[in-house]
């Protein structure tokens, strides 16, 4: 794609987002928007009060390389590098799943059952997402471990935990292998991976070929983590203690299934702002 461009902010602005509409941006002028403030550090309304303002070749060309990253399909997050979630702006990069506006509804709901001095555990933390909202809406006032598998993730985590000074104890293994001696838990998040690797060929292609699979595929059409956290975690929890899993949009009554089967009470589902299956919720009473 030729990229010969103008000079004057608006126009750039314009044909910029000419360009991403064609690439089938589902908000062409929102994505031109962040990639030409991020390329010349502006703020939105900077670009607004500066619409005038011609620009050198130098800056042209930082526009030209983020637009090429986004028209080929590389997610506009890891691009610009951050991501607002929850009130946060949190780094994201390759390597990390990009947290996702549904992912706060979990936290909405968790921040329900939990009160101040209470200890949590987060599973599948990738970014550190949900641990930090929960973090910063008790005002420090919880107690948290948070568990990644992947190296490359936990990085950004660390990053992120780094970047807000919440405090949330990061921990690198498989599920609760890294916190057996710790606990018991008052609640127990999680974002694991819960779609089928058949769905695959589904996936934008941003996500696809993006964003980690290790982060995003899981066996047993996508419910084989999920299986595994709701059987053990109940020996993580106190009495009364509380699991709350993101799930795929048709994986309500199965995921019911699987919190029944592991003695869980009190299960229900809640819906994402779409009206789709996306939290399952258990309570351990035993």
């Amino acid at each position: 794609m030729a990229l010969a461009m103008p000079k004057i902010l608006k126009e750039v602005l314009q044909l910029s987002t000419e360009w991403l509409a064609k690439s089938k941006s589902d908000s062409p002028r929102f994505e031109a928007e962040w990639l030409i403030g991020h390329a010349l550090g502006l703020s939105r309304i900077q670009l607004y009060t500066q619409h005038d303002r011609t620009l050198m070749e130098n800056e042209l060309d930082k526009v030209r390389i983020l637009l090429r990253r986004r028209v080929a399909g590389e997610p506009l997050q890891y691009i610009c590098g951050e991501m607002d979630f929850y009130g946060l702006t949190l780094l994201v990069g390759p390597g990390v799943l990009i947290p996702r506006n549904d992912t706060e509804i979990l936290v909405d709901h968790a921040r329900r059952l939990l009160k101040a001095g209470d200890r949590v555990l987060d599973l599948c933390t990738g970014s550190a997402c949900i641990p930090l909202a929960l973090q910063k809406s008790f005002k420090g006032g919880l107690s948290i471990d948070a568990v990644e598998l992947s190296p490359e993730a936990l990085a950004w985590a660390r990053r992120n935990v780094e970047k807000t000074g919440l405090a949330v104890e990061l921990h690198e293994g498989d599920l609760f292998a890294p916190v057996a001696a710790a606990g018991p838990y008052a609640l127990i998040s999680a974002n694991p991976p819960y779609i089928g690797r058949d769905e695959a060929p589904s996936l934008a292609v941003e996500v696809r070929d993006h964003e980690p699979h290790l982060a995003l595929f899981a066996e047993d059409q996508g419910l084989a983590l999920l299986s595994r956290i709701a059987t053990e975690a109940p020996r993580f929890l106190i009495p009364g203690g509380w699991l709350i899993c993101e799930i795929g949009w048709r994986q309500g009554e199965a995921a019911i299934g699987l919190f029944a089967a592991a003695g869980f009470e009190s299960i229900r589902v809640e819906k994402d702002h779409s009206g789709h299956d996306r939290v399952v919720i258990g309570r351990w009473s035993s």
